[in-house]
């Protein structure tokens, strides 16, 4: 769809009507491991190396933490990891379908 099929007075429901995401989703795989192959090529580390344990690892020590009487958290002081869990939060419900 191109900007100048839209109409003002179309709402989301009818946009939604008139796109089709099966193209994307079809090639997002092919994708994805595209880009996996490239940062692996260039030895950058992610969590989706050695079958996603680091994802595993991280989203279990989360839920330790959160057990934990008493204990507030008020995030990490330093903006690059601040950042990098913004990050990583956006990615891994994609991460998670991807993996299903």
């Amino acid at each position: 769809m191109l900007t100048d099929d839209l109409d003002a007075r179309d709402s989301l429901q009818d946009l939604l009507r008139r796109v089709s995401v099966t193209r994307f989703n079809e090639l997002y795989p092919q994708r994805f491991g595209d880009f996996s192959a490239f940062l692996n090529r260039n030895n950058l580390i992610t969590a989706y190396q050695d079958g996603g344990r680091a994802l595993a690892e991280f989203d279990r020590s989360i839920r330790a933490a959160a057990t934990v009487p008493d204990v507030i958290s008020r995030g990490p002081r330093n903006p690059v990891r601040r950042a990098a869990i913004r990050a990583r939060s956006a990615v891994r419900p994609r991460a998670r379908r991807l993996r299903a």
